[in-house]
């Protein structure tokens, strides 16, 4: 399990500088900052990153600390904060097109599901 105290490794391998109480790292203009004094991490939500669900944020949990790695590598990749939306609440049913339009958000393209054809 994750704990404040075993968190350093895992910064260190994402390139976070290292500071005494909010190691940084910053992509493009995207910020993250993990806070080891409330145990959260800050995911760039000024560049339009949703969260819907901030339980997302706390460092403690082994799940979230794969969320930050993921998130990282999304963004390195060139991903923009934008396209990423953390712990969507399926029960909401709300199509990720019409909530991109409630935040003015630019939809990404919708893609085309290629089909596999049993040849005999």
């Amino acid at each position: 399990m994750i704990t404040l105290d075993t968190l350093s490794p895992l910064l260190d391998q994402l390139s976070f500088t290292q500071s005494s109480q909010k190691p940084s790292k910053t992509i493009g203009d995207a910020t993250f900052t993990a806070d080891r004094k409330k145990g959260e991490i800050s995911y760039p939500e000024a560049q339009v990153l949703i969260i819907n669900e901030r339980q997302t944020c706390y460092l403690t949990c082994d799940k979230n600390c794969v969320v930050l790695e993921c998130v990282h590598h999304l963004l390195e990749r060139g991903y923009k904060p934008a396209n990423i939306e953390l712990e969507l609440n399926e029960a909401l049913n709300i199509p990720l097109a019409r909530l991109a339009e409630q935040q003015h958000i630019a939809a990404a393209p919708a893609r085309k599901h290629a089909t596999l054809e049993r040849h005999l």
